[in-house]
């Protein structure tokens, strides 16, 4: 008797055992959570899947195509086209508008909790925001956090202000059955203990952006200062709303914070020489691809610039200036200088090493652009750019940057052991920063110690205090055990 597939089939009743076992490795034994892995990561959801490459993910994606059908579930338009190609309004109709798990963006409240009616709402001839629920309520807030970035992107404030505004939302709605603007002290209690046990239900990884049907709204338990970072946010929302005439009292005024201990800066968050070195002796051999390549860029300009995330990815060909300099004697030297958008759009001049510019222009050139990193025809291409013959150079996203950089010191934790392997691992973009704070401070043979003003500039920080803290974290990040490269 013939038989259709259905999506509670397993991947082997239909595919090549070979293939299958795969798929079922990765955590795909069914057609469903096959489909479903697609449509959450996309064109390249393969690349998570051991053994199964490029070709055979498109034989599996003809085979799903040809029987969507009568398989009754349906991959996605989006996950055809590689993702730089993907308009917005693509991307945004992968996760319908709903009143589920999603998105602040595509969050709908019901009309009974929409907080139009909430019990501590203010009388409304006093509110001075234009907003009649607590979802726009929340966007004024947004707004008035400062300007949006480029082609109306959040600022990294507004979406770290986003995230936690996003979360209380969700929890008051869908688990707590209230208005946010309903809800009390006593409420506000329930959701600090919320965010130190959230349900699985509630978690995903990092990695899965707001377009995705895997974006979750935590990874798990906030730790102390998380969670007294939330708790700070949350009280700077309600005494916004309180002071514009929306709500009448602020919940969490009285919710204690957890202890504040603050430590010797990335104290447990940086890279020791040693490491450096092993990372940088794999980036040296890493793939001569232009993903490889760019990888490569991207991790050497943050550590020798100690850049944030957001900064390096922001960063043109048009933020490069070259600088003459006389030295004794009459003696003149270049080199070069990156202007940098800091936070509060305060910008700084940060130097940057010759090599790796001219490791820029390589690039540049190798796609027949001008070699000449700082002529006019440049200015408007990222430094970390994507290049594609069919489409102009394209930016680098900082999460899609960040999951690169993860990937690649997970592979570097591999050829180590123990504890250095461990640390490794729990790496991140964040830590390239730190360690350039550190080893620059420090110096080391054949590299003097930087001045405290120049680093203190180079990582934008207000306070002389602040970066001079990184001398105590290399002392203690020493006394870890020594890579083996």
């Amino acid at each position: 008797m013939a038989q259709e597939p259905r999506p509670a089939d397993g991947v082997a009743a239909w595919l090549h055992p070979a293939l299958a076992e795969r798929l079922e490795r990765a955590g795909l034994p069914t057609l469903d959570a096959l489909v479903g892995r697609i449509n959450a990561g996309g064109a390249r959801w393969w690349v998570q899947v051991p053994g199964v490459g490029e070709r055979k993910a498109a034989r599996i994606l003809e085979w799903l195509h040809a029987n969507e059908g009568v398989l009754g579930v349906r991959v996605g338009l989006h996950a055809a086209q590689p993702r730089a190609r993907l308009s917005p309004a693509m991307l945004a109709a992968v996760v319908p508008a709903a009143t589920g798990l999603v998105p602040y963006e595509k969050f709908v409240l019901p009309a009974a909790l929409d907080g139009s009616a909430g019990c501590f709402r203010a009388p409304r001839d006093s509110c001075r925001l234009p907003a009649a629920d607590d979802h726009a309520a929340i966007g004024a807030w947004l707004a008035a956090k400062g300007t949006q970035a480029a082609a109306g992107r959040l600022s990294a404030t507004q979406r770290s202000y986003r995230k936690e505004a996003e979360r209380l939302l969700l929890w008051a709605v869908l688990e707590h059955g209230k208005a946010m603007s309903s809800l009390s002290v006593e409420d506000a209690h329930a959701y600090r203990a919320f965010l130190a046990a959230p349900p699985p239900a509630w978690c995903g990884p990092r990695h899965h952006q707001r377009w995705s049907p895997s974006w979750r709204p935590l990874e798990g338990a906030l730790t102390p200062a998380a969670l007294r970072q939330a708790l700070i946010i949350l009280r700077s929302l309600f005494a916004f709303l309180v002071a514009h005439g929306y709500a009448l009292a602020n919940p969490f005024a009285d919710v204690a914070l957890p202890p504040d201990r603050p430590s010797p800066l990335g104290v447990h968050r940086m890279l020791s020489f040693a490491q450096w070195d092993h990372v940088e002796a794999l980036l040296r051999r890493h793939a001569d691809t232009q993903p490889g390549r760019r990888l490569r860029r991207a991790m050497r300009w943050l550590y020798a610039t100690g850049l944030r995330l957001a900064e390096v990815t922001s960063l043109r060909c048009g933020d490069l200036t070259q600088v003459r300099t006389r030295c004794g004697e009459g003696a003149v030297a270049d080199h070069w200088v990156l202007s940098v958008a800091g936070r509060g759009a305060r910008r700084r001049q940060v130097p940057l090493p010759t090599e790796l510019v001219d490791e820029l222009g390589d690039e540049l050139a190798r796609h027949g652009l001008e070699r000449r990193v700082d002529a006019p025809c440049n200015h408007a291409i990222p430094v970390l750019a994507r290049f594609d013959a069919r489409l102009r150079p394209l930016a680098w996203s900082a999460s899609g940057l960040y999951q690169a950089i993860k990937a690649f010191l997970a592979r570097a934790a591999e050829r180590l052991d123990g504890a250095e392997a461990q640390q490794l691992r729990k790496a991140s973009t964040h830590w390239l920063r730190h360690s350039h704070g550190a080893h620059a401070l420090r110096g080391r043979e054949g590299q003097p110690p930087v001045a405290l003003e120049v680093v203190q500039n180079n990582l934008g920080h207000a306070l002389a205090g602040t970066t001079s803290m990184y001398l105590r974290a290399l002392e203690a990040a020493e006394h870890a055990p020594v890579a083996k490269t």
